[in-house]
């Protein structure tokens, strides 16, 4: 399609015509009309790892069908953690996931949330967990370096933790760094609530999801 838009455009047809003769859209032939040569080599290649993704197809439809306001990002988690021998963009997926929205009619949509005033609890009862990522510069300017970390901040008081590391977070990155801060505050876990989180089979960072957790039975005299 591209050598027969770009032959048709050195001898002079217009894109009208060129849309006309090659019955397609002209949105399409201005496209390619635009796009180099080199450029147009990236996307078949973009295009040749998209097929690699069909044998993931009946999974990702799943979790989309499950999940319908998932995104993009969260499914290449997904598919990094639970077929990690599939080496694959962020963009690839989120151009392959966009065409399964459209194929077969999912629409991206937020649930609701539910807002209440909640009972105040004792001091040291309660602790928020939050998930971040950013890019961290390197010594001597060398360049920065994407890192993925876990904030703890107890309740009514000054008390908080961090936790950071350099690849997305997975439930047993979780369980480790939730078992540190529960270390560092000397304080056991009794009961939890999570709030807009992903499920414990995989957590994923580029959200701003937060959670809180109930922490008793504190074991230490707070300075």
């Amino acid at each position: 399609m591209y050598s027969k838009i770009k032959n048709l455009e050195r001898i002079g047809f217009t894109q009208r015509q060129i849309a006309r003769v090659l019955n397609i859209n002209r949105k399409t032939v201005a496209k390619y009309r635009a796009m180099p040569l080199d450029e147009f080599m990236d996307y078949l290649s973009a295009n040749r790892k998209l097929s690699s993704l069909d044998e993931l197809k009946p999974v990702i439809l799943d979790w989309l069908y499950a999940f319908p306001s998932m995104t993009a990002a969260q499914v290449h988690d997904w598919i990094l953690e639970h077929y990690p021998e599939r080496e694959t963009s962020e963009r690839t997926v989120s151009r392959y996931v966009k065409n399964l929205r459209l194929d077969f009619g999912i629409p991206k949509s937020a649930p609701g949330r539910c807002y209440e005033a909640v009972d105040e609890l004792p001091m040291g009862h309660q602790m928020q967990l939050d998930f971040g990522v950013r890019n961290m510069p390197l010594p001597d300017r060398q360049g920065s370096r994407k890192v993925y970390f876990v904030g703890m901040v107890l309740a009514h008081s000054r008390y908080k933790w961090g936790y950071f590391q350099t690849r997305p977070f997975t439930s047993i990155d979780l369980v480790r760094a939730m078992t540190r801060g529960f270390q560092f505050f000397r304080g056991s876990l009794r009961r939890s609530l999570w709030i807009r989180t992903a499920s414990l089979s995989s957590v994923r960072t580029k959200a701003t999801s937060s959670s809180l957790m109930s922490l008793s039975s504190l074991k230490t005299r707070w300075a």
